[in-house]
């Protein structure tokens, strides 16, 4: 369902480089290392600020839309980007112990599937090289009182753990929204991870979640 919806590619999202956590915690952040990813690139914009801030001799994007994946591949020609399509299940053909830095944000929120974010949680640690950092975000809290638009909306949100694989949207259409962080936490510790940190934050131009949640773990 997500690959049909992205085939067109995605928007670049501009507006979300005004968010100055956004920039401390992923970009502006002094992780050391040769090789960062971003699980979800789209077209490119958190590849662009790595480029621009980071500190990191080559950068991996991946994404479930070719159409993303060629933009990306247009815009950084000549560049040490390199970008990767993946089916949306798993990492299949990168190799282990690549990265020393996975980020990822607006994207795991998306997926209403808790086996599928499991496995690629489980990807993205497979994928890390040992003392590898992983940041993300994802929506967290209850429900918000609706806005306009969404009282004639079929919006809907799954729970941590549910497997909604019949959802009939995505991208804000069909969220999964963190309730309880332990639920997350439980799973990436179960994989292997560890160092286990949060913020929590208002959300970021998102009517979905009320807030969100930001998380560091270490392989």
């Amino acid at each position: 369902m997500q690959k049909r919806a992205y085939s067109a590619g995605t928007n670049d999202h501009l507006n979300h480089n005004l968010n100055k956590f956004y920039s401390t915690f992923f970009i502006k952040n002094n992780i050391k290392g040769k090789i960062a990813l971003d699980f979800a690139c789209g077209k490119g914009r958190n590849i662009e600020n790595l480029l621009k801030h980071g500190n990191f001799k080559s950068i991996h994007g991946i994404d479930i839309s070719e159409a993303n994946i060629n933009y990306c591949e247009e815009r950084f020609k000549n560049q040490n980007v390199v970008a990767h399509l993946i089916n949306g299940l798993d990492f299949k053909g990168l190799e282990s112990n690549i990265f020393d830095y996975v980020m990822s944000t607006i994207a795991l929120q998306h997926i209403p599937v808790h086996y599928i974010r499991y496995t690629l949680f489980s990807e993205i640690y497979r994928a890390m090289k040992v003392g590898g950092v992983f940041r993300f975000q994802m929506g967290y809290g209850p429900k918000p009182k609706p806005y306009l638009l969404q009282l004639f909306s079929r919006v809907k949100h799954s729970s941590y753990y549910k497997n909604t694989t019949n959802a009939k949207g995505t991208n804000s259409l069909h969220d999964v929204r963190i309730h309880d962080y332990k639920n997350l936490e439980d799973d990436l510790l179960k994989i292997g991870f560890k160092n286990f940190s949060k913020t929590i934050t208002e959300s970021f131009d998102d009517n979905q979640h009320p807030n969100w949640i930001w998380i560091e773990v270490i392989k």
